[in-house]
């Protein structure tokens, strides 16, 4: 039996771990814990009517949001008017309805 290289022992790695680092990640939970019908928005137990909702508007802040945000409105699509979504710089993300605003912790 051959012991594999430090690159074929890599090279397996990040073909076990990847499967389980996407299944976690902050898009992929959001789109379990959420259903869409096309009408009804499912989420933690509770039922929103998006019909009876005149402005969809997305809020957030955060290391994850800005995939979160295009995550949602990927989901949603026209359902969201409009929104804003606070990430660090260079974070991921490009939703078309919702506006990403980059911004740092300030310098102590």
């Amino acid at each position: 039996m051959t012991t594999p290289s430090n690159g074929d022992a890599r090279l397996l790695a990040m073909r076990l771990l990847a499967p389980a680092l996407a299944a976690v990640s902050p898009q992929a939970l959001l789109r379990a814990a959420l259903r869409w019908d096309g009408y009804t928005l499912h989420a933690g137990g509770q039922q929103y009517d998006l019909d009876r909702i005149e402005r969809a508007v997305v809020v957030g802040a955060g290391k994850a949001s800005g995939g979160l945000a295009a995550a949602l409105e990927e989901m949603l699509g026209p359902r969201i008017a409009a929104g804003l979504v606070v990430v660090p710089s260079g974070g991921e993300g490009a939703p078309r309805r919702i506006r990403l605003q980059e911004a740092a912790h300030p310098v102590p």
